[in-house]
């Protein structure tokens, strides 16, 4: 995923999130969102029936000419405040990953299914309004060799996945690619244990080089760039 595109996208999003935001003693509140966007409403209805009261989906950027879309899931903050989340911010970004994929698998004719790149970021929004935006992951379908579209999100990047404990929940089925930035060598045995977890992963965006010569040779079948 290219940071420019994924800059631009940021302050898009810094925009768009003032619709989403009230202010309560001076702290910014990401409030549950009660109405749906009509060009993804299905799509939206489907995600906001599970995953309603953890994250609110903004106004959807939409390139007709282009054929592409990019979606932001702002955390709820009555979710980011709670202590004993039932859900952590990776099951929710993961499963929702999944469930975009099956809805649309199910509906074939869907708008989106017609070779669109879709976009999916999941950001919070700090308390405080001198605080931008954090962002916490995103995915994306992929351009095929061919020059055609990949159907399914396939490509993720999550923040400081390589700290997390991964429930079991987590299958990551269908991940082709992930970015996983900068990992300290010391980290290595994490990595190649989530990599494990990953039966379809192809590519994997690591550095520095040092750590990518060593997971080559655990996995020859993938590629580390």
């Amino acid at each position: 995923m290219k940071r420019v595109v994924k800059k631009m996208v940021l302050i898009m999003t810094v925009l768009v999130l003032s619709n989403s935001v009230i202010s309560c003693n001076g702290k910014q509140v990401v409030e549950k969102q009660t109405e749906y966007h009509e060009e993804i409403i299905d799509l939206e209805r489907m995600l906001l029936n599970v995953y309603g009261d953890y994250y609110r989906i903004e106004e959807p950027q939409i390139n007709y000419e282009s054929k592409s879309i990019s979606i932001c899931c702002t955390f709820l903050t009555s979710y980011i405040t709670d202590s004993s989340k039932n859900m952590t911010l990776l099951e929710v970004m993961e499963g929702t990953r999944v469930a975009c994929n099956t809805f649309l698998e199910d509906n074939p004719e869907y708008f989106l299914n017609d070779e669109y790149y879709i976009h999916i970021y999941f950001y919070e929004l700090p308390e405080s309004y001198a605080c931008g935006p954090i962002e916490h992951g995103s995915m994306c379908n992929t351009i095929t060799g061919s020059g055609g579209i990949e159907p399914t999100l396939c490509n993720v990047e999550y923040y400081d996945i390589i700290n997390q404990n991964i429930a079991d929940s987590v299958s990551f089925d269908g991940v082709k690619q992930i970015d996983l930035g900068e990992v300290n060598q010391d980290k290595t045995d994490d990595v190649i244990k989530l990599l494990n977890r990953m039966p379809d992963v192809e590519i994997v965006r690591v550095s520095p080089p040092e750590i990518r010569e060593k997971l080559a040779s655990e996995f020859t079948n993938i590629d580390f760039i």
